[in-house]
């Protein structure tokens, strides 16, 4: 019913340069940056042809898998000794895993549709797609990433085939009203302890200079930019892969204007740093660095949030996706929660059986959510 062809190399594609969305993460420019920048990682580019016409492209990337990488994602409810004997399970697991979805851009599924396609073609075409990958690509299991709550309650089709739904962080969000124009718009829709709070953030952080890198200053700075990103990667808890030394430069040669890497310097030191792509109306906050040291003193992380509003105001966007961790923090400027999951399955059946009654204990961290405006947004 459906033809589906695996390329290693975009170049190869047949139907890649047709757009199904609007997304920038679907575009050749932004999946070559990923593919020269992670050649750790086995990407796969899969088209789905029905009736000799294109209904889905399909991101992938193979990398290795480390159960240990679970246990912070252990509910806090779990007693001693069944925490203990998870703990000795994901110690052994050790899988090469394809996933369909992108490791690097919070919110987008790598899943490309046609807007016709219905729930029951997407469910029939991922099933066909994880059977290929174990197939032809030498995968122990496959995981459906980034899916939000509707497209969850519609994975009924994929659980009965032997994936297991599991929530994950959520995505942050803020959509941008039409009546902020500039800054002060948005401060001015705070609540008085919010607004007190965020010129607080402003007057604590005034002597940080902010700079616009080209793709050269990024080549120049980047053993300190490397540093900072190290710094916060390994404060994550659960990570499959982390970039390259040359992402960054990368996505700033050939995503251009698109992509907006600024640093932030005192006294002439680099201390943190954030990149941001535009996605037509969406502005993505992409990845950071941070000196932890001076973070608290400096209220660096939370002058980035601010400035990261700034930039999507004066952008005329209507969208900043904040990605995830860090929820608390980032529902006091006004992110709010949506919920993600993911599905998995094992191409070893008596293996798929034995980890589905791990997932229940599996949680993300509760949240804790903050609302900073007057009226709701």
């Amino acid at each position: 019913m459906y033809k589906i062809d695996f390329y290693n190399n975009l170049d190869n594609t047949v139907y890649w340069e047709q757009n199904l969305g609007d997304s920038i993460f679907e575009k050749k420019p932004f999946l070559n940056a990923n593919v020269i920048s992670n050649q750790n990682i086995r990407y796969v580019f899969a088209e789905v042809v029905k009736n000799n016409e294109l209904i889905a492209k399909l991101l992938i990337q193979i990398v290795p898998f480390e159960g240990s990488e679970l246990k912070n994602y252990l509910s806090e409810d779990v007693s001693c000794l069944v925490k203990a004997t998870i703990e000795t399970v994901l110690e052994k697991v050790n899988w090469e895993l394809a996933v369909i979805g992108n490791l690097f851009v919070s919110g987008d599924n790598g899943q490309y549709w046609k807007p016709q396609i219905t729930e029951s073609e997407k469910c029939e075409v991922l099933k066909q797609t994880s059977r290929l990958l174990r197939k032809t690509k030498e995968v122990d299991s496959v995981l459906i990433s980034e899916l939000n709550y509707e497209e969850s309650l519609c994975s009924k089709g994929l659980e009965s085939n032997g994936f297991k739904l599991f929530e994950i962080e959520p995505e942050l969000y803020i959509d941008i009203p039409k009546k902020w124009n500039v800054f002060e718009d948005y401060l001015a829709d705070m609540k008085s302890k919010y607004r007190v709070r965020t010129k607080k953030v402003l007057k604590d952080s005034a002597k940080l200079e902010m700079k616009n890198f080209s793709a050269d200053d990024i080549l120049e700075n980047n053993i300190q930019i490397q540093k900072l990103y190290k710094n916060v990667t390994n404060k994550i808890g659960f990570k499959l892969a982390e970039v390259s030394q040359n992402y960054f430069y990368n996505l700033k040669l050939i995503l251009k204007d698109d992509f907006t890497f600024t640093a932030y310097y005192l006294n002439g030191k680099m201390l943190g740093f954030i990149n941001t792509i535009n996605s037509n109306d969406l502005l993505e906050v992409h990845l950071i660095g941070l000196d932890y040291d001076i973070n608290k003193s400096m209220s660096l992380y939370q002058r980035i949030l601010y400035d990261c509003i700034k930039e999507a105001i004066e952008k005329n966007m209507n969208h900043i996706n904040f990605g995830k961790t860090a929820t608390t923090i980032k529902t006091t400027v006004g992110a709010k929660p949506k919920r993600a999951f993911g599905l998995l399955k094992h191409s070893n059946k008596v293996s798929n059986i034995g980890i589905k009654p791990f997932f229940k204990f599996l949680k993300p961290e509760p949240i804790e959510s903050r609302n900073p405006f007057k009226e709701a947004i």
